[in-house]
């Protein structure tokens, strides 16, 4: 280990340390930072040398703005020191996040200074923009111009009602995006809402990675709202067209209760993108039987899968029918690389039914195992239910299941992967969920 003593301000005449090349300092400076970061700090005030190889680590990555108490100081101090030219600091930030803004004049502090200074920036990497204001056009060219292989990333997912900002969600270097998108609805009656336009976006760029999608109602009076939508009554699609091609997602999220997953609309959507570079898929809707069946076969890099079912409410529900199990064993047969499933779902139990079904198909492999269902079982049936689920599972590391109103949780490591399944589950940390009409004392508010 570095170790380092003495007075700050003598050491700088010590045996020619300054004096090494930049690139042997630096193997130091990374040394020092990861041994011993209370030494780290201290090696910056050595000498003026040595706090601006220290920047050099410590600045990577550079935040504006966030949700700290600090937050409005510190980034008045870093937007300063990028307006003089005689600070290294831009020269050593690779990436530089934006955001959250929670105000207007938020934005007009960070983007009228990027907009004077981006020439003194040289190593960016990538660039996080975390906030609903559409980014300044020129801003956003001269950044694809002087970092045409920086990564973009998106998170819009406080968005109110503001429009897409079509011109950076077309950028040919949108890496990933977490967005809220907007539609409306009167009773079962949906519009499309913003996803053709989220579609288009996307595939005139043609570089995203990784997708957050969700959506929620807005009243169709706003303005903002009504110039970007047409007023079709429409489901909530993407609306695929079979000439469409979306770039190829790594990882891929939706979460909407209204959002389509037709026949027609899942087919086309197996068609017009390649899903053989699929990690992570995550879908909450109400349906999922015909999007597992589309993408049977097209999935074998697929990693970790999320399902989540949510309620019609008074609309009724559709549900899982036995008839459909064999869909689903199909698709999970075929998910040869799947390493983690969690599925959540709302009280169905045509869908409880299919988990064994589904771990009969990929149960072999997999290592991280979160089932979910508020479908009333006793205490005994749930644990019993839970031993037959690690029997079809044995390879797992991790096991959590709400059933009812119990929960289970399970984590095995070394010579407890290989017990019995009764015996796995003794490892069980249990949870027991007090329903909602019982206090916290006991008592039962229904006699009351």
């Amino acid at each position: 280990m570095l170790e380092l003593h003495g007075n700050p301000k003598t050491a700088s005449n010590g045996p020619g340390l300054l004096s090494l090349p930049t690139d042997i300092l630096r193997i130091i400076v990374e040394e020092v930072y990861s041994q011993d970061p209370k030494s780290f700090k201290k090696f910056g005030l050595v000498a003026k040398t040595c706090r601006r190889e220290t920047e050099y680590r410590l600045f990577r990555t550079v935040q504006l703005y966030d949700t700290s108490e600090t937050a409005a100081k510190q980034t008045h101090q870093l937007l300063d020191r990028f307006c003089h030219d005689e600070d290294f600091l831009c020269s050593h930030i690779r990436d530089l996040k934006i955001g959250p803004l929670l105000s207007k004049q938020e934005f007009t502090d960070v983007t009228r200074v990027l907009q004077k200074t981006l020439q003194h920036f040289t190593n960016i990497q990538s660039l996080t923009w975390h906030n609903e204001f559409h980014i300044p056009e020129e801003l956003l060219n001269e950044f694809h111009a002087k970092f045409p292989l920086a990564r973009i990333n998106v998170n819009q997912s406080d968005r109110i009602d503001s429009p897409i900002d079509q011109a950076l969600l077309s950028s040919p270097q949108l890496h990933s995006l977490e967005i809220k998108l907007l539609y409306t609805k009167n009773g079962p009656v949906t519009t499309s809402g913003e996803l053709p336009i989220l579609k288009q976006c996307l595939i005139k760029g043609q570089s995203l990675k990784m997708l957050d999608c969700t959506a929620n109602t807005i009243r169709a009076q706003r303005k903002s709202f009504r110039e970007q939508v047409k007023d079709e009554r429409l489901p909530l699609s993407f609306d695929w067209k079979a000439e469409d091609c979306f770039p190829a997602l790594e990882e891929l999220r939706i979460a909407a209760r209204d959002f389509d997953l037709s026949a027609e609309q899942c087919d086309i959507w197996a068609k017009c993108m390649d899903w053989g570079k699929i990690r992570r898929l995550d879908i909450v809707t109400r349906d999922l039987s015909h999007i597992l069946k589309s993408l049977s076969g097209k999935v074998p890099h697929l990693e970790s899968l999320a399902l989540g079912v949510v309620k019609h409410g008074h609309f009724g529900h559709q549900g899982l029918g036995l008839p459909q199990l064999s869909v689903v064993e199909s698709f999970f047969s075929s998910a040869e690389s799947l390493k983690e499933l969690r599925f959540h779902t709302a009280g169905h139990d045509s869908y409880v039914e299919a988990w064994e079904h589904i771990l009969s198909q990929c149960g072999s492999r997999l290592e991280r195992l979160d089932l979910k269902s508020h479908s009333y079982m006793s205490m005994i049936s749930a644990r019993e239910q839970c031993v037959a689920l690690l029997g079809q599972a044995p390879t797992l590391v991790y096991f959590k299941a709400i059933i009812g109103d119990h929960e289970f949780e399970c984590k095995w490591k070394d010579d407890a992967l290989d017990l019995p399944p009764t015996q796995k589950f003794g490892y069980r940390k249990e949870i027991s969920k007090r329903p909602f009409f019982v206090r916290e004392d006991g008592l039962d508010l229904r006699g009351m």
